[in-house]
């Protein structure tokens, strides 16, 4: 399935993979059921190749589809980031994620795990974004910060930084949300000493599908003005 979807630059899905008729007999003994294999694109070049796995039948959803295809979307240009390429231990470590059988929530684990040793957040969240219903249902959340914020759980994007992503599908930094407290969710921030936020839109096929956000306690960390 990796080769065809390194081929087809495209993902690939198969919702029944025992009977899938090129499936690996260790995966099958490992208990794996549905499979996604999911390309890793820069500049229009496939770099490599996704491989999800999952002990249920029918896991990978469109939905599900579109926000590790986000996802991958952004950690294309990190793999080139210059000071990336400089720490090889962790491209090693990055390279060997991406090209493993995993459940998506392992990936987002291992994945948060690599980026925090390139970028110390104090928190990450990923949420997937439903623009219709104006909600952001929570699928990953690793580090400090204030309560409610479960995976599974759901938030109105009135009150929450991930708005801003709606209007216009770009990054966006608040250097100290002290200096900015737009949203309802800044207070409870601020409260609990995370004042640098970074949000990161999750696209797929010019579609806002979910949200990455790093949460910082140092101010300015990124040198970058919002």
């Amino acid at each position: 399935m990796s080769g065809r979807a390194f081929a087809a630059e495209k993902s690939i899905i198969s919702h029944d993979y025992p009977n899938h008729p090129g499936a690996l007999s260790r995966q099958v003994d490992a208990g794996t059921k549905s499979t996604l294999a999911l390309p890793l694109l820069l500049d229009r070049r496939v770099i490599g190749v996704f491989l999800f796995g999952s002990r249920k039948l029918g896991h990978f959803t469109d939905d599900h589809v579109a926000l590790m295809e986000a996802v991958a979307r952004q950690l294309s240009p990190l793999l080139e980031n210059a000071k990336l390429q400089q720490t090889l231990a962790v491209t090693d470590e990055i390279a060997r994620i991406i090209t493993s059988s995993l459940e998506v929530a392992e990936v987002f684990e291992q994945f948060a795990s690599e980026v925090n040793k390139l970028v110390e957040f104090d928190r990450i969240i990923i949420h997937a974004i439903n623009e219709q219903a104006g909600t952001s249902i929570v699928k990953f959340r690793k580090g400090i910060g204030p309560p409610g914020s479960e995976v599974g759980s759901v938030r109105q994007l009135q009150h929450i930084r991930s708005l801003d992503l709606v209007t216009t599908s770009k990054t966006v930094v608040v250097n100290d949300l002290a200096d900015s407290p737009r949203y309802p969710l800044d207070k409870e921030y601020i409260q609990a000493g995370l004042h640098l936020a970074f949000v990161v839109p999750l696209l797929s096929h010019s579609r806002l599908v979910g949200a990455l956000t790093l949460r910082i306690r140092q101010t300015n960390a990124f040198g970058i003005q919002a």
